[in-house]
């Protein structure tokens, strides 16, 4: 990142680079939520956990890039609680861990982010760092 600008150095060229999509923030209200299903103890757990706001645009995209040993939740920015997101989580889960959790959701500026709107912004770094500890296995994580 161009320190002293504040923007990361492709703004100024305008090509990203490979591997980095760039996409706007929606105020499309109409998002539907979506959980992966949680699986059967015959299968193998989850080892990574995407979740992902209505607030980008086209948020089903992260259903269809996700690996398949990817948990993926789609949640509407809006109207999800703390609560019910941390429900979510672990129904999908079904009280396991993963070994990484990424969390797709912008922000009204660069480094923040918009969690959930019942969330304050103060609080969001405390929310994800519970949830982190209740659902991160740091014996699997990789190095």
């Amino acid at each position: 990142m161009n320190i002293r600008s504040g923007h990361p150095p492709w703004v100024k060229s305008g090509s990203v680079p490979v591997g980095l999509y760039l996409d706007g923030m929606s105020s499309d209200s109409t998002c539907t939520p979506y959980s992966s299903p949680p699986r059967s103890a015959a299968e193998a757990p989850y080892q990574r956990l995407v979740l992902v706001s209505s607030l980008i645009a086209q948020p089903e995209r992260a259903v269809l890039a996700a690996l398949p040993d990817t948990a993926v939740i789609i949640y509407d920015w809006q109207r999800t609680a703390a609560t019910g997101l941390v429900e979510q989580v672990h129904a999908v889960l079904c009280g396991g861990k993963v070994h990484s959790l990424a969390v797709v959701a912008p922000g009204p500026s660069a480094g923040s982010m918009a969690l959930l709107r019942s969330l304050p912004p103060m609080i969001v770094c405390r929310f994800v760092a519970r949830l982190l500890e209740a659902h991160r296995d740091a014996m699997r994580s990789i190095r």
